[in-house]
């Protein structure tokens, strides 16, 4: 599987910075090679989209991981030339569909 360009996870959420012009935002942080790194900043767009866009940049290396498993998986399905062949990577479907489930989850909050 191709590696990513993107700072690995986890990211985390933040609420609130310095800026008193700008109460109201949410920051996305990521702790890589023992240092707080930013990914982003959301503002500007009231409490409840700044919080639900924040939710879902947070949820964006696992939409990416999980969607590369399921690409994976879904591939040797499709290609498998036989029925026991395709019995076998039957529980990682399960497990990809999984993955997603918990993506999407993520990305609206629920996680």
């Amino acid at each position: 599987m191709e590696k990513t360009r993107y700072i690995s996870g986890p990211w985390k959420i933040g609420h609130g910075g310095p800026n008193k012009n700008d109460p109201i935002f949410y920051r996305i942080d990521v702790l890589n090679s023992s240092r707080m790194l930013r990914v982003a900043r959301v503002s500007g767009v009231g409490s409840t989209a700044a919080e639900a866009n924040a939710c879902l940049i947070t949820a964006a290396p696992d939409y990416d991981d999980s969607a590369r498993w399921a690409e994976k998986i879904l591939t040797a399905y499709l290609e498998a030339e036989s029925r026991e062949e395709r019995d076998y990577y039957y529980k990682d479907i399960e497990h990809a569909r999984d993955r997603l489930r918990a993506a999407i989850a993520k990305a609206e909050g629920r996680e």
